[in-house]
């Protein structure tokens, strides 16, 4: 039997922390290069639904990041985004776990190398441990850092991913594995955030993963088609 996955407060803040920023910014060219890289309904299955990407919570997470010094870099590289040309998907979901991505067009190579190296901070794993535990209230959370993903397209992969647990007011529990997966093609950066319960083996169901790859690497490789 699959875990519905609730639509709670945490998972806004999720979304909010792990995509990195969104951005009005970026010339019109640019801005359609990065739509290119967005998952759309094509690419996961046609039984899953998707609904629009929840933002609520940036301000309060920058807010409350700007209090920790492990989270320096972190906020660093939302404030780069947030010049550059961005596009956001929706969220999909199988009905148990979640999947959304934002993409990034940076006027160079050079500048979105900056960026993915800004990324790869040690000191990203411990900022987004530290603002579940002591911020936003999870009971526990450990994230860890993947550098070089394999199976996953692009120039350059990272990960940031762990099981975070949360008491809610009203005493029910959510337990949720987290992940970030981050793909630098070529002057662009997609950002990719997979949410859903852990199965008794504390993974993501097996029937998500694989369409959830695809999805990922589909749009990896049309925005590497996209800036040729």
């Amino acid at each position: 039997m699959q875990t519905t996955l609730r639509r709670t407060p945490l998972l806004a803040l999720v979304a909010a922390l792990l995509a990195l920023a969104a951005s009005p910014a970026g010339a019109a060219s640019d801005k359609a290069l990065a739509a290119q890289g967005v998952i759309v309904a094509k690419d996961v299955p046609s039984s899953w639904s998707s609904e629009p990407a929840d933002d609520s919570g940036d301000k309060e997470l920058e807010r409350e990041a700007a209090k920790i010094p492990e989270c320096r870099t972190y906020l660093a590289v939302r404030k780069a985004n947030k010049k550059a040309a961005n596009a956001e998907s929706r969220t999909f979901s199988d009905g148990s776990n979640e999947l959304s991505n934002e993409v990034w067009v940076y006027p160079s190579v050079a500048k979105a190398k900056k960026v993915f190296k800004d990324m790869s901070s040690s000191t990203i794993a411990e900022c987004f441990s530290t603002l579940f535990e002591d911020v936003f209230g999870a009971d526990s959370a450990s994230i860890r850092q993947t550098i070089g993903i394999e199976g996953l397209a692009g120039d350059e992969t990272l990960a940031y991913s762990g099981p975070v647990q949360v008491t809610n007011p009203d005493g029910t529990v959510d337990r949720l594995l987290l992940a970030n997966f981050g793909v630098r093609a070529g002057r662009s950066i997609l950002s990719f955030t997979v949410a859903g319960p852990p199965d008794a083996q504390g993974n993501y169901a097996s029937t998500f993963v694989g369409p959830a790859e695809d999805a990922i690497n589909d749009a990896v490789k049309r925005m590497q088609s996209a800036l040729g």
